[in-house]
């Protein structure tokens, strides 16, 4: 059987469900879908890096891999996916041998990096959109943050900076004798060519452009950090006057077209990186997301229920934002968001740009909170060689070999609708369909992508005949040396030729966690077209099936039912995707959950399972290590230590006694380093989950009878209902138990 834990560790590959359908009738009945979860940058031990160019299939361009069929006597070999007879290069031919392979034909080879043979790229350009329509004490701390991240951003790197309020103001770096800028006027709209007009520009693939009039606009900052610095230092609010009972003017909409106009001029198809700050919501001009008028409060979720007038402007906002990121990810441009506010700012119409880009959605209450300022100094970390660990112009191919199909992606990547060797399945598609290679834009190391397959085959007399399928993917980017690297994974996966017949042998390739991470990414995908009600249905539908399927019970006897291991969590996990700001928005802004959904897209496995279901240890004095424990009340004892991780937030929770314990100071004494350790273990772990995880956790410490103890119970199950929990001295909740949930699962699954 496959090693999961291995598998994810040696090829960066998850996959819901790891012996395959032989027809397309037994997909049908899987319920869940086959799908792949991969993580293309992904840190491997022991990664094998080549300088020289690979080898590939001459017809569908596939790359060499251990698994294929090699022919040693002809010096050739066949590719898997078009049945391509290849002749070895010459190089090749006359030393390869059964004894003597090469790396990538090594079996551990199963994932391989090359570094192509191609031109160095450039250095990237860094563009900065500030908003000023905000408070002065905001802007310092965004200033000071933006002035500390310049030393860490290589000299040979080119800056722009743009300022967003009443006008959008594009600094002209070039122009050192005094800030000179070039003034959009923030209400008017305008489209690329008036502002290449303006710009003074001329056609884009002019090549006087970059030599001449465009490089007044991006300066390296070698060339520049004094200028840059002195232009912060005494950058201040939007001059222009806030009229009575109206917000502050900011046109944050026309600034990123100008920024991505200019890029796409100067720097079309190189690397280049957008951050956009926002302390306040577009309010004029193109990308507008609420009016000036105070009097008009900024949409959520009962204003588009009750289709009130404050929702006219979310149409025409989502259009535009679209087309701004059609424009970025087509010239190779990530965009990052940067929320600051106590208000909502229009992620849930800007998610796009980031979604197409492979950008960075961060969001929190002000620019001057840890989540902010270590998010966005994270970025700019460095590798051992010193160079940034930022990737770019990522691209992803996937072959799978007959008769299998590829049915669709979901992540942060775009379709680049092209169909290699008929890999495409002609059926509904999911998510980025039609296609088999995307562009992915910006990646990182949990950068993942999910990969839908399909299963053509009707003929059972096929399926009996099959035995194991071929999947490879290819992912070139720009890495942070700036050569070009190509990672290659192989894998494959047997089939299982009738499902009635090797259920017990399928259920044991299910992979849980990766299952309900494909089901919550359906269904984020499912939510941007279907009611939510619709979408909820629909997630416990599959769960009704599957234990249909895979469970073991007796009709009409709820008692009897029974799951096997790799099924043991799977309700759990659903019943807190339920629970999640995947399907429901109680207490929550349109912005708060388009983040979380936007992240939760682009994350790996674990975070993602984490996103769904937080993970709650539990720290005892008569214990060095912890103990994970279900999320339930009843584990919030007085003599116990709790640490929730939450993904966006940590939460550290102290009970009562443990707090008396502290205010003794029996920690200081001696012969208590039990007490010691168990207030500083939870503290030592909460720190390394916040150096690793971007973007940077909330971090709360909460005592027993406080009022950031809401933050834990809001997340816990209460375990007991009513009058007993109350008594218990835990607390009162209409959400139902999960106990009460499991009840009513058995018996809609026995039911006959």
């Amino acid at each position: 059987m496959i090693d999961i834990d291995r598998e994810e560790s040696q090829n960066a590959v998850r996959m819901s469900w790891n012996i395959l359908p032989g027809n397309g009738v037994d997909l049908q009945r899987y319920i869940i879908p086959c799908g792949i979860h991969y993580t293309p940058l992904k840190n491997i031990d022991n990664l094998q890096l080549l300088e020289y160019e690979p080898v590939r299939c001459r017809t569908c361009k596939s790359v060499l891999a251990p698994s294929f069929i090699i022919d040693f006597r002809s010096k050739s070999w066949v590719c898997p996916f078009c049945s391509t007879k290849n002749m070895f290069p010459q190089a090749y031919a006359q030393h390869i041998s059964e004894e003597n392979l090469p790396v990538e034909l090594l079996p551990n080879s199963t994932t391989i990096e090359y570094k192509l043979n191609k031109k160095e790229s450039k250095y990237p350009v860094f563009f900065f959109i500030i908003d000023t329509a905000i408070e002065e004490n905001e802007l310092n701390e965004l200033k000071e943050t933006i002035q500390t991240t310049l030393s860490m951003i290589p000299p040979e790197c080119e800056i722009g900076i743009i300022t967003s309020g009443t006008m959008c103001n594009l600094l002209e770096l070039g122009f050192t004798d005094f800030p000179k800028m070039f003034v959009f006027k923030g209400d008017k709209d305008y489209q690329p060519k008036d502002i290449i007009s303006q710009l003074g520009l001329m056609n884009k693939n002019d090549p006087r452009v970059q030599s001449t009039s465009g490089k007044k606009f991006l300066i390296p900052l070698k060339d520049c950090e004094f200028a840059v610095n002195s232009f912060l230092d005494d950058l201040f609010p939007d001059p222009f006057p806030q009229e009575f009972e109206k917000r502050k003017s900011s046109c944050l909409g026309l600034c990123l077209n100008v920024a991505v106009t200019l890029l796409e001029t100067l720097h079309n198809n190189e690397p280049s990186r957008i951050f956009l700050f926002a302390g306040s919501a577009c309010n004029i001009g193109q990308g507008k997301i609420v009016n000036l008028s105070l009097k008009e409060t900024i949409r959520n979720y009962l204003d588009f229920e009750k289709k009130n007038e404050n929702i006219n402007h979310f149409k025409d906002a989502v259009t535009f934002y679209g087309s701004i990121a059609d424009r970025a990810f087509k010239s190779n441009q990530i965009i990052d968001i940067f929320s600051c506010c106590l208000n909502q700012t229009g992620l849930l119409e800007m998610k796009y740009i980031t979604e197409k880009t492979g950008g960075l959605m961060v969001s929190t209450d002000s620019f001057s909170t840890q989540v902010f300022k270590e998010s966005f100094k994270k970025l700019f970390d460095t590798n051992e060689e010193g160079n940034l660990k930022m990737s770019f112009k990522g691209m992803t191919e996937v072959f799978v070999t007959k008769p299998l199909k590829l049915k669709g992606a979901l992540g942060h990547l775009v379709s680049l609708n092209k169909n290699n060797n008929d890999m495409v399945s002609n059926d509904y598609q999911i998510g980025q369909g039609k296609t088999c290679v995307w562009n992915l834009g910006g990646l990182d190391s949990t950068s993942t992508y999910t990969f839908i397959l399909d299963q053509s085959n009707t003929d059972q007399n096929i399926a009996n005949s099959l035995r194991y399928c071929t999947i490879q993917i290819l992912t070139s980017y720009i890495a942070s040396d700036r050569s070009t690297r190509l990672r290659v994974t192989t894998i494959r996966r047997k089939y299982s030729p009738d499902l009635q017949n090797n259920k017990y042998e399928v259920a044991q390739g299910f992979d849980q966690e990766a299952a309900v991470v494909l089901l919550t990414k359906m269904a984020i995908w499912k939510s941007d077209t279907e009611d939510r009600i619709d979408v909820l249905r629909w997630v416990d539908k599959s769960l009704i099936q599957l234990m249909q399927r895979f469970a073991e019970y007796s009709k009409d006897v709820p008692a009897s039912f029974k799951l096997t291991k790799e099924f043991s969590f799977f309700p759990q996990f659903v019943f807190y995707l339920r629970r999640s700001f995947v399907l429901q928005n109680f207490n929550a802004s349109p912005d708060e959950v388009a983040q979380f959904k936007t992240i939760l897209l682009r994350e790996n496995v674990t975070n993602s399972t984490i996103m769904i279901q937080p993970a709650l240890l539990s720290y005892s004095a008569d214990k060095n290590d912890y103990d994970p424990v279900f999320l339930e009340a009843e584990n919030m004892k007085s003599d116990k230590v709790l640490l929730l991780d939450a993904y966006f937030f940590i939460c550290i929770w102290f009970g009562e006694d443990v707090c008396k314990w502290r205010e003794a100071g029996y920690q200081d004494q001696e012969g208590y380093e039990n007490i010691k350790n168990m207030l500083d273990s939870p503290m030592d772990y909460a720190q390394s989950i916040i150096s690793e995880r971007m973007p940077v956790p909330r971090f709360v410490s909460a005592d027993y009878g406080s009022g950031q103890e809401r933050l834990i119970k809001s997340v816990l199950d209460p375990s007991l209902e009513g009058t007993q929990n109350f008594k218990e001295g835990y607390f009162v909740s209409d959400d139902v138990t999960l106990k009460t949930f499991m009840d009513f699962l058995k018996k809609k699954v026995v039911a006959s």
